[in-house]
């Protein structure tokens, strides 16, 4: 064993303690080696560190304390005295890693990456630090008469740091032998993507694509009819402000965005374009499609689905049968409470129909079932009127099918939505019969307002 390193002026360097230090420093240059990787800066790697240092340094010897307890209840001083050894690798791992999670997640970091790099650092870092153990003389073995036994006992720092180095080489080279995903798509979204086969493949890749020395073109059929056959779209983008997922060009719109196009064809109100992107962004032929006012054709988030409704000759035939149960409760003298819930078929039949766009749309029809729990707070007035508010949730499970100039979209169906608003009833003939007049607003997967008049028979 040899724990004490050497003395300069009185002032003792252990082993265990440069170690230690040693695990860490050469971690964090295999994490800075391999950042690319990870998609995270060496300023942030280096911020990073210093904060795992830290924490790992008090979770590791909280550990240490609290497994020799009665030792350190007679010898408190000690408990601060790291460099003498005493910290528990567990302890250390543990509130390192909450801590580096938390941290990774504020600051928008991918963490399953991060994760994946940090993985053979951390097992060549603990080679070190069981060396230092073993010098400091801790955490050895049982006593035998075992070969390699030392001062006849299991080396087992030596036996775990090998451990440790063996599971740092797989890792490292499953690292290298993943495929590296160079660039993506979005969703819904047909193409080609580069992986890359190793790891200078993928900072050779990457540096391409920053420099725009590649060249990317997109096919896209938008909405509407563009007339000029080439265009030039310079507009900067920014997330929306009241929909993050949402990437527009407005006022606060800071990164510069760069689209060229050239039509290719044009039929029935659709616009089919070549695209090439001059600056890559998240989202930006969509939003700068949106931009022009001329949406991708299906693109539900940025207007490309809602611009094929509304439209010419756009026709439904309605039929609905339905079920609600339903009871009152007063309230004081003049509110009643009435929650309730409606069971609801319904058949639309949807007529073929052409868009403002020229688009020719032929939609299959809807044999849905609705679930609606209800309730209403009612004012209960002389004569039988009686003002209201409502707050409801509807449940859909019917689905469509569509076809845009022959060709098939996605089957659609409208998401769970919330109903809410006001509205007037009143009882004539006893009670069973009541008239009604109300305005809802909706919000979820279906948006907008709705006047509904009628009027209902109860059993």
């Amino acid at each position: 064993m040899y724990p004490e390193l050497f003395t300069i002026c009185g002032f003792t360097v252990y082993t265990y303690g440069i170690c230690i230090a040693i695990g860490f420093f050469v971690a964090m240059q295999y994490v800075v080696l391999n950042s690319k990787i990870a998609n995270i800066s060496k300023n942030q790697i280096y911020d990073l560190f210093f904060y795992l240092i830290v924490f790992g340094i008090l979770g590791a010897r909280l550990f240490y304390v609290l497994t020799e307890m009665n030792y350190f209840i007679k010898y408190p001083v000690e408990i601060i005295q790291i460099w003498k050894g005493g910290l528990v690798y567990y302890g250390g791992f543990i509130s390192s890693l909450i801590f580096g999670i938390w941290y990774l997640y504020k600051k928008h970091i991918n963490i399953k990456k991060v994760l994946d790099t940090f993985a053979p650092a951390i097992a060549l870092g603990h080679v070190f630090g069981r060396l230092g153990c073993f010098f400091s003389g801790c955490c050895y073995g049982k006593e035998c008469d075992f070969f390699l036994s030392i001062d006849n006992r299991y080396p087992t720092q030596l036996f775990e740091a090998f451990g440790n180095l063996i599971i740092f080489i797989l890792l490292h080279r499953f690292n290298k032998s993943k495929h590296i995903m160079v660039h993506r798509l979005d969703k819904d979204t047909t193409g080609a993507i580069i992986f890359a086969k190793n790891q200078k493949a993928k900072v050779s890749l990457s540096k391409q694509f920053q420099k725009r020395t590649v060249y990317k073109t997109y096919i896209t059929a938008v909405c509407g009819t563009i007339l000029e056959e080439r265009g030039r779209i310079e507009a900067p983008l920014g997330r929306s402000q009241k929909n993050r997922k949402i990437i527009e060009v407005g006022p606060l719109a800071k990164k510069q965005a760069i689209t060229e196009f050239k039509v290719l064809a044009r039929t029935g109100g659709i616009t089919l374009l070549s695209v090439r992107i001059i600056t890559g962004r998240t989202h930006k032929i969509r939003s700068h499609m949106k931009y022009i006012g001329h949406p991708v054709l299906g693109d539900a988030a940025y207007g490309g689905s809602q611009s094929l409704k509304g439209t010419d000759d756009f026709q439904i035939n309605t039929y609905i049968v339905g079920l609600k149960s339903g009871y009152e409760f007063k309230a004081g003298n003049y509110w009643i409470i009435e929650p309730n819930l409606s069971l609801i078929y319904g058949f639309y039949g949807v007529e073929n129909y052409t868009t403002k766009q020229g688009a020719k749309v032929a939609e299959d029809s809807i044999n849905n079932f609705r679930i609606e729990p209800q309730i209403k707070a009612k004012l209960d007035l002389v004569d039988g009127w009686k003002p209201y508010a409502l707050l409801g949730y509807i449940y859909n499970t019917g689905k469509t099918s569509t076809q845009v100039n022959g060709n098939n979209k996605k089957e659609e169906g409208i998401d769970p939505y919330y109903e809410y608003g006001i509205g007037l009833e009143k009882s004539f003939i006893g009670t069973a019969w009541v008239g009604y007049a109300q305005v809802t607003g909706k919000t979820g997967g279906k948006k907008g307002v709705g006047v509904n008049l009628g009027i209902k028979y109860a059993f």
